[in-house]
């Protein structure tokens, strides 16, 4: 299903421009936001130019700012030398003071001094005027100065070294959208309004200063200062609403944002008046005539055009311009913001991603360039939250929608450009519902079959695959399981390489909102279903799941995930019929999800058997077994690798019927396709053991309860399942007749059966045909030859010591049924001792080895007796070895004893 073939290389369009040189194409679809992606590349270099542009621009401002500020001052200060004198009191002329006393004898010289400390009002607006504009010539350049030192800051901050282009991208979205936050630009064209106060207010200060002298000479500069000052206002507000005068400063801009923001405001409130009476009186009309329904009642005409027309005004004021004024929201992790690098949260990364998208694409003049941000929209995963904003935050505007695709390829353009396009047409679409369509094409752009038709029809690439064909897939159910389109992608799908651009390229035709469940199903076929997220499968299984599927995982808390979808799969394949679903596409869905149990699925080692009861249910159904040429044996081994792992089952209380009915099938499954069956040892060793009997060993944590039933218990892995169109061989059948299995396995599995048989015999109960049916795939010549190379003997020059494992095992076979150790080890003692046997590696074994061994193990079996944990339930055995032959010990009990004497 994955990796069949080796991935095929993207085909390369030739660089026919100095851009497409100097920025080539990514190397494969779906990598377009990649870390060292073209678009982060071109975002840096238009980024550098355009933060140059403008840096070079305020920097000249505010150097002519200082320059005026400096001259300026120069300039008041001498006005404001002579004139801060008219404060101070004068000097007393006493020679003057005396006179006048001379004179007019009623004077004092009290009187004459307390005239003279008080100055005039005149003299006060002089220098109050004066001093005020001396005061803000200075505040201007000294914020000058601030300015050029932040200016500084953020060229130091976005030129410093980063990882890699998005890294660097982040970041400098992250300043520049700090400096559009904190109103930096707003600061730099508020710099020349000080200036412009100031030299207004030394005009106000000359005209008061020649009132006092000259009222002539003053009405004339009064004059001239108010032309200046309309002329001044004029030139600042008539770009407010005529956005092609030429008078446009930065702070008629600012000042136009400020009156759209409060003309949006007062229309809001204007409309919302008249709307909120329309609708109370609905609310009236059906109060006053008692009609039943008042939950949801129709809105008055009126109210429904108001809010037309609030929505229109507001479509035409609201421009981009001043969007990012409108939703200004502050950033949440200021300390990670405050140092050179990008801020890790990934919300705000998703943010600062998209605001450098649509800086690139809407900021940028250039076509190529814009091209290449659109291209890049396509490299969006679905429902993840950057797909999420771009699609809230609207990067490409419905009215412009199929111009700006158009210039993203211009005529002529290469198949993998034409590909990149139709990738961002579907990330941008949602794919609704439209009235007459008929392929799946029809519900996106038209823009998308421009392109679609230079991908040539015979190209070997999966993505161009997918998507020249299935635009093309018709929506009418009747005959889309017909469609030559249809057919190409499922009978292909399982031939392609489950590269990460083929399941980005899945995804996004997933997303389309016109799918039905036929359709999603197909294109999931071609994605790596590990790479779905879990918002991803929120989004699909709502679109798959119908009354008749439920997933139990869905009446609790719990985010949709892989182990649901096949959950969905295993009730779409037990169901009899559906008319809108395709058998064979389910099938290789079923199969694609198995790839995801362990051992290959390390994700799905936490995966409980508990946890997909309809997918076990399937597994143990005669459906499962019956369509056995469509299920791989990759994916029948991951399934008996995931049933046999102690994790699947731990923290189960009790065993459920429909585990070891699951193994069975899958290891039929192996065997038809002759692959290695590997068995489930830990399972039944923990399912027949009894927690109380510390000679059964179990991995169950905790250890499972006491069955209700031995016999039933047995009888599920002893008998074989006698179907109705063929007979499933039974679980110890399966392991016992495995040549390739390890040799722990089907010893362990033995040893628990044997065991749990003589349990039973224990306890008087008929256990003759389950005997029958545990001997029955074994021969003494396969079993000794495993316990001979498994179990080897540890020899010295005394005796020989067999593992206690083997004892146990050979022990229980003889005392359940002494014929069958008879007969069998009968026939192997009277092998030829010149011939060689074979191993089951396939290493040769000298016949008269093997004798020995299995001569040596039941005479030691004989000498040691019965097992003390089993009751004796037949008469023993005696042995001669010199006769080679069996005879039955006439005193009924084995001759017991000591383990540490004998040894």
């Amino acid at each position: 299903m994955r990796h069949v073939n080796a991935p095929l290389k993207l085909p390369t369009d030739d660089p026919d421009t100095d851009f497409k040189r100097k920025y080539p194409p990514d190397a494969e679809l779906g990598q377009e936001l990649a870390e060292n992606a073209r678009v982060w590349k071109v975002y840096r270099d238009e980024a550098i130019q355009h933060d140059d542009g403008v840096l070079a621009g305020w920097n000249n401002t505010i150097d002519i700012l200082l320059t005026f500020a400096g001259l300026f001052s120069a300039a008041v200060t001498a006005f404001v030398v002579e004139s801060y004198q008219f404060l101070q009191p004068a000097g007393l002329d006493f020679g003057a003071a005396f006179y006048a006393l001379a004179v007019n004898d009623t004077e004092t010289l009290h009187t004459l001094a307390v005239s003279s400390t008080h100055a005039g009002s005149t003299a006060r607006w002089i220098n109050g005027l004066w001093f005020t504009s001396l005061f803000f010539a200075l505040a201007a350049a000294f914020l000058c100065i601030l300015v050029k030192q932040w200016l500084d800051e953020y060229i130091a901050r976005t030129r410093a070294s980063s990882q890699n282009p998005k890294h660097w991208s982040r970041r400098r979205a992250f300043y520049f959208r700090a400096i559009d936050d904190w109103g930096v630009a707003g600061i730099i064209s508020l710099l020349p309004l000080l200036l412009h106060a100031a030299l207004f207010l030394f005009f106000a200060g000359m005209v008061v200063l020649l009132w006092s002298l000259s009222r002539d000479v003053a009405a004339w500069l009064s004059v001239l200062a108010c032309l200046l000052f309309l002329l001044y206002v004029t030139s600042i507000l008539i770009p407010v609403w005529n956005a092609a005068c030429p008078f446009a400063t930065p702070l008629a801009k600012h000042l136009h944002r400020s009156w759209c923001i409060l003309y949006i405001w007062l229309l809001r409130r204007g409309l919302s008046i008249p709307e909120i009476a329309a609708a109370l009186a609905a609310r009236w009309s059906h109060l006053w005539r008692f009609q039943p329904n008042l939950g949801a009642p129709c809105p008055h005409p009126r109210s429904v055009n108001l809010w037309k027309l609030r929505k229109s005004m507001r479509d035409v004021v609201e421009k981009p311009a001043f969007d990012q004024v409108l939703h200004m929201e502050p950033l949440s992790n200021s300390d990670d913001a405050s140092g050179l690098d990008a801020p890790s949260t990934p919300r705000l990364v998703d943010e600062l991603d998209c605001d450098a998208l649509h800086w690139l694409i809407h900021s940028v003049s250039d076509s190529d360039t814009n091209a290449v941000g659109i291209q890049a929209l396509g490299a969006l995963v679905p429902c993840t939250p950057l797909a999420v904003l771009v699609s809230r935050k609207g990067i490409i505007s419905q009215n412009t929608y199929d111009t700006q695709l158009l210039l993203a390829g211009p005529t002529g353009g290469g198949i993998a450009e034409s590909a990149r396009i139709i990738r961002s047409i579907l990330a941008l679409s949602d794919g609704g519902l439209t009235a007459n369509a008929t392929f799946i094409r029809d519900h996106i752009p038209p823009t998308a079959e421009q392109y679609r038709h230079r991908i040539p029809q015979d190209i070997a690439y999966p993505d161009m695959r997918l998507l020249r064909h299935g635009l093309f897939v018709p929506i009418d159910l009747s005959i889309a399981f017909e469609d030559d389109d249809y057919v190409t992608i499922r009978d292909q799908a399982a031939k392609w390489d489950r590269t990460p651009s083929l399941h980005s390229t899945s995804m996004l035709l997933t997303s389309l909102q016109c799918l039905h469940r036929h359709h999603v199903l197909l294109f999931l076929l071609c994605s790596d279903l590990a790479l779905v997220s879990h918002a991803q499968w929120q989004f699909l299984m709502s679109k798959l799941r119908n009354t008749n599927s439920p997933c139990p995982r869905h009446l609790c808390d719990v985010p949709c995930n892989l182990e649901c979808f096949m959950e969905l799969i295993s009730s779409f394949l037990l169901q009899e019929s559906a008319d809108d679903i395709d058998i064979d596409v389910v099938r290789q869905l079923f199969d694609a999800t198995c790839h995801y149990l362990p051992p290959v699925g390390i994700s799905f080692l936490s995966s409980r058997l508990s946890d997909l009861p309809t997918f076990l249910t399937y597994l143990a159904s005669a459906k499962f077994v019956s369509c056995t040429p469509s299920h791989a044996s990759a994916s029948a081994t991951n399934i008996m690798f995931w049933i046999s792992n102690s994790t699947a089952w731990n923290h189960i209380p009790r065993v459920d019927p429909l585990w070891m009915r699951s193994w069975r099938h899958a290891a039929y499954v192996c065997r038809l396709q002759s692959a290695t069956v590997y068995a489930p040892t830990d399972l039944i060793r923990s399912v027949l053991a009894n927690p109380a009997d510390q000679h059964m060993h179990h991995t169950a944590y905790p250890p499972f309860e006491v069955p209700s039933s031995l016999d039933a218990t047995l009888r599920a892995i002893l008998v074989p399942e006698d179907d109705a169109d063929r007979l499933v061989p039974s679980i110890w059948n399966l392991i016992a007749t495995e040549k390739n299995a390890f040799a722990y396995q089907t010893l362990a599995t033995g040893e628990a059966l044997a065991t749990s048989l003589c349990t039973m015999s224990r306890n008087a109960e008929g256990v003759d045909d389950l005997v029958t049916l545990f001997l029955a795939p074994l021969t003494a010549r396969h079993l000794v030859m495993l316990m001979y190379f498994f179990w080897p003997r540890q020899s010295d020059d005394i005796s020989l010591v067999f593992p206690s494992s083997a004892l146990t095992f050979c022990s229980h076979i003889m005392e359940l049924r002494p014929s069958w150790w008879l007969e069998e080890l009968n026939v192997l003692l009277h092998e030829d001792e010149n011939l060689d046997f074979t191993s089951p590696w396939g290493d040769p074994v000298a016949v008269s080895e093997v004798q020995s061994y299995a001569a040596t193990l039941t005479e030691e079996c004989l000498r040691r007796g019965p097992c003390y944990d089993c009751p004796l339930t037949v008469a023993p055995l005696a042995f001669d070895i010199s006769l080679r032959t069996f005879t039955v010990n006439p005193f009924g009990v084995y001759p017991i004893v000591d383990t540490e004497e004998a040894g």
